[in-house]
């Protein structure tokens, strides 16, 4: 006897309701993970699209495991093609629920842990039986303007987890007009099962995002808010062509995550070609040399890791161009020419991304020379005044020395006129002429010996300098001997060959 539909499907059920007691816990990693999110809050939305019934997109959502298992269990709607489930909140028992449920491997979730290259998983998958699905893991970027509550810790470029990430430029307004650039990871699994197209959309939390007093600022509006890429992606006002396009390949809800993803790096391209233009152009030399090492540290690092990323994207969009034709993944079969499109629009971005990085290195080098100029000013200022200072320097000598001529002129005289001074009987009654004359003996004296000492003196330094001298020629005579002498001898040991070993 042959079991009915509902039976078979109540023992599927069944089984991956029991595998979600258990998921993950032979795998260190993934059970390490699940137990490190355990106690975090669940949210998650689902959007049922249903093009021929009269409401076509019926939107659910859910805050709690038990709920969620009981709308898993129940029987899929016949005219139900698609359904996103989008993660707003990622709890333990969230993990083990999808990851049962949709038979996910554990990579799909370990992937998200590691960083590096880690932080590019994508990869379409072979088919497991009636089942296909593909998965990625990419960076985004969400945009923010900073408030006067922000504390200090939110606006510096900083990791805030393994796949969130602070980014913030040098910008001239103040604390509460700052542009910050919260970088954070998107992951996506595409599958179908049967006739239903089933999209999970997961956003990587901001676990403190409520201490940051952020408010959403998307340059230009032009792109929806991350947490609503995919809720509002589908709605009321969806053209039914593009509701059937995608029952048929539910593709192009990737399509739209990557164009998404694209847009949001395209407008932080944008603001850092801004910011570069605005410090070429608004900053003065004092003030870029105030910040040439932020610049050359942190928007250079930012700017790296923005080309990382984009060459993550461009790698995962060329693999799903060149397995279009390969009948054993899921390929865009409607949206080969968009895919195409995201290619071109790829390569565009990075050679956009590339003149920013010369510009930056422009920029640096120019700070190097400015930098230079000013040293080598500088150090002119710094000779001029070790000039100034030599020359006052000689100006006192040249006191010093007449200062000295004058005391040896005034010595004698002032020591002759001590003597007569003196209240003795051999100075009594002596007459003027003669304290002239002792007085003006004494000085011829004292400058004949002063002037003898002086030419001794100039006669000991003059045989130095030319000792000196003579030990320099000799050497380097003794050079010039060696250097003609040196081949000359190298030839005589030759011709006398090795020496004999005894």
């Amino acid at each position: 006897m042959m079991s009915s539909p509902s039976s078979s499907n109540e023992g599927s059920t069944q089984k991956w309701v029991s595998r979600s007691q258990t998921y993950g816990q032979d795998h260190e990693t993934l059970n390490g993970f699940i137990q490190s999110i355990r106690r975090k809050p669940m949210e998650v939305e689902i959007a049922e699209v249903r093009p021929t019934d009269a409401e076509k997109v019926v939107r659910k959502r859910f805050s709690d495991i038990p709920s969620l298992r009981d709308y898993f269990c129940r029987e899929v709607n016949e005219g139900q093609k698609l359904r996103t489930v989008s993660v707003n909140k990622l709890s333990g028992d969230l993990v083990k629920l999808l990851g049962a449920k949709f038979d996910m491997d554990y990579e799909t979730w370990t992937s998200r842990l590691y960083p590096s290259d880690r932080e590019y998983f994508a990869c379409p998958l072979e088919e497991r039986g009636p089942e296909k699905f593909s998965h990625f893991h990419l960076a985004c970027v969400d945009f923010f303007r900073a408030s006067a509550s922000t504390p200090a810790m939110f606006l510096e470029n900083r990791k805030i987890s393994r796949t969130v990430r602070l980014m913030r430029f040098l910008d001239q307004k103040g604390k509460d007009q700052r542009r910050v650039y919260v970088i954070r990871r998107v992951s996506g699994h595409l599958r179908i099962d049967g006739h239903l197209w089933t999209f999970l959309f997961f956003c990587e939390p901001f676990q403190d995002f409520e201490k940051t007093g952020y408010r959403q600022d998307i340059p230009g509006n032009a792109m929806l808010p991350l947490s609503e890429w995919v809720t509002k992606a589908i709605n009321e006002e969806t053209p039914q062509q593009h509701l059937d396009r995608l029952g048929f390949d539910g593709y192009g809800l990737i399509v739209k995550v990557l164009r998404d993803i694209k847009t949001s790096w395209k407008l932080l391209l944008g603001d850092m070609e801004d910011f570069l233009e605005d410090f070429m152009e608004s900053f003065d030399d004092a003030k870029m040399l105030k910040v040439a090492p932020q610049i050359h540290r942190e928007f250079l690092l930012n700017v790296h890791f923005f080309q990382r990323q984009i060459t993550y994207h461009q790698r995962y969009v060329s693999y799903l161009i060149n397995h279009a034709q390969d009948n054993r993944h899921i390929y865009p079969t409607r949206f080969k020419s968009e895919m195409s499109q995201e290619h071109d629009a790829l390569m565009v971005l990075n050679s956009r991304l590339k003149a920013v990085i010369d510009h930056t290195t422009a920029a640096l080098e120019m700070i190097l020379n400015l930098t230079s100029i000013k040293q080598a000013q500088l150090s002119g200022d710094i000779l001029k005044l070790q000039r100034q200072d030599a020359a006052h320097s000689y100006f006192q000598g040249q006191t010093l020395k007449s200062l000295t001529i004058l005391n040896v002129l005034y010595l004698p005289p002032s020591f002759v006129a001590t003597v007569y001074g003196m209240n003795t009987k051999a100075t009594q009654g002596t007459k003027l002429w003669t304290f002239v004359l002792i007085a003006f003996f004494l000085t011829f004296v004292t400058m004949v010996l002063a002037y003898a000492a002086f030419i001794l003196e100039e006669r000991k330094r003059s045989r130095s300098d030319q000792s000196d001298n003579a030990s320099e020629s000799t050497i380097q005579e003794s050079a010039k001997y060696q250097r003609w002498t040196f081949p000359f001898a190298m030839r005589k040991i030759r011709k006398k060959g090795p020496p004999v070993e005894c």
